[in-house]
């Protein structure tokens, strides 16, 4: 993802990680076979915080499956 830093990377696997006053994001990818799993993870550090991820949570819930859907398409 563009502009998110790398915090762990391996073979297997990659970890995002952003931080901001408001919160703390990190998405982990990792690879077993033909299967590709995407975790998010985020913690609030304030009121404010738990409000923008509950803002942005269900859009980035419909964004990443169809962007995972769509690299899989141009990969076939």
């Amino acid at each position: 993802m563009l502009g998110w830093p790398v915090a762990v990377s391996g073979p297997d696997g990659i970890t995002l990680e952003a931080h901001s006053p408001l919160l703390t994001a990190r998405n982990v990818v990792s690879v077993d076979g033909d299967a590709l799993v995407w975790a998010t993870y985020v913690h609030s550090k304030s009121r404010r915080g738990r409000a923008v991820w509950a803002a942005a949570a269900p859009l980035h819930h419909l964004i990443i499956p169809f962007l995972l859907e769509r690299a899989v398409r141009r990969a076939s």
